[in-house]
């Protein structure tokens, strides 16, 4: 009898501290109060004995420390796993946010003193706000001789416009939102369009509207690109009247377009080739290569070189 009466001091101090181990770490189910230790007994304590403390759980929920009995240690590391890992995410997604700020910022800068070189001042801040908007690569290239630019999607997922560095400004100008409309359209109507079919016309003009204005081309050149840009081709080459209005841009050079050669003349190509002008037939010209006597049909707005 007096065994157990010494035991139950004991056995109500085990019993409340089970108690408390039941509390969960998950605030909102916590239980707050912890119920004092009140034995209805009490002992004559002989020979005090250290107690050995009992080895309890206890986990961190997310910033809420709070003891947890063995089933809820597993969860309470998953949220505590989760949470930190949320965090992390965080910190690494404001880090490449302002990273790619700066390297945006650092671009855009860098492509504004580009297309200083090469555009009207004027119309500089709507085309970076069209590149801004797209987050397109632009390159300006050596001139080819088979195209103003072109447009195109890399492998990796990105969008590449070029132009060439030896177009006048207006003609650079015109170049730019022509490739940058290609990208519009693929954007907007997918990849099965046709390159140059009614989604890229309509792009085309509603890209360059903004720029056809006295502040941006010179006054001679508006009525006649008012006029291609109803209805815009492939290639402002092909419209005879604008691109004779935009040669007189270029920089001084002994090139001149087919059209402009008389009837018999022989010229040459960038690649040696020699050939005669022939007559015209619906919209090009028939021209007779010299040393092999093959007929072909050039454009009127081709370049080439009297010989």
């Amino acid at each position: 009898m007096v065994a157990r009466l010494n035991a139950l001091p004991i056995m109500a101090q085990t019993k409340n501290t089970l108690d408390g181990e039941k509390r969960s770490a998950i605030v909102r189910s916590a239980k707050i109060k912890v119920p004092k230790i009140n034995p209805n007994c009490t002992a004559e304590v002989k020979c005090p004995v250290a107690e050995t403390s009992k080895l309890k759980a206890s986990t961190r929920s997310l910033i809420t420390p709070l003891p947890a009995n063995q089933s809820d240690v597993q969860q309470n590391c998953d949220m505590t796993i989760i949470g930190r890992i949320n965090f992390d995410c965080f910190i690494v997604a404001k880090l490449t946010e302002l990273l790619c700020c700066r390297n945006l910022f650092s671009y855009f800068c860098g492509m504004q003193n580009v297309l200083e070189k090469y555009i009207p001042e004027t119309a500089i801040s709507r085309v970076l706000e069209l590149l801004a908007h797209d987050n397109l690569a632009v390159l300006v290239k050596n001139e080819r001789k088979t195209r103003h630019g072109d447009y195109k999607r890399l492998p990796n997922g990105t969008h590449q416009i070029t132009v060439n560095s030896n177009l006048n400004a207006y003609r650079f100008l015109i170049t730019l939102i022509h490739e940058i409309a290609h990208f519009e359209a693929y954007k907007e109507y997918g990849r099965f369009i046709k390159p140059h079919g009614v989604e890229w016309k309509q792009t085309f003009k509603r890209l360059m509207l903004p720029f056809l204005n006295p502040d941006v081309f010179p006054n001679d050149l508006l009525p006649l690109m008012a006029k291609h840009f109803k209805n815009p081709k492939a290639s402002s080459d092909t419209d005879s009247n604008l691109a004779l209005a935009l040669k007189q841009f270029d920089d001084a050079n002994d090139k001149f377009y087919v059209f402009e050669v008389p009837t018999g003349q022989t010229f040459k190509l960038y690649n040696g080739k020699v050939f005669m002008k022939g007559k015209k037939r619906r919209k090009r010209f028939e021209c007779v290569e010299v040393k092999t006597g093959k007929l072909y049909l050039f454009n009127p707005n081709a370049e080439v070189e009297l010989f």
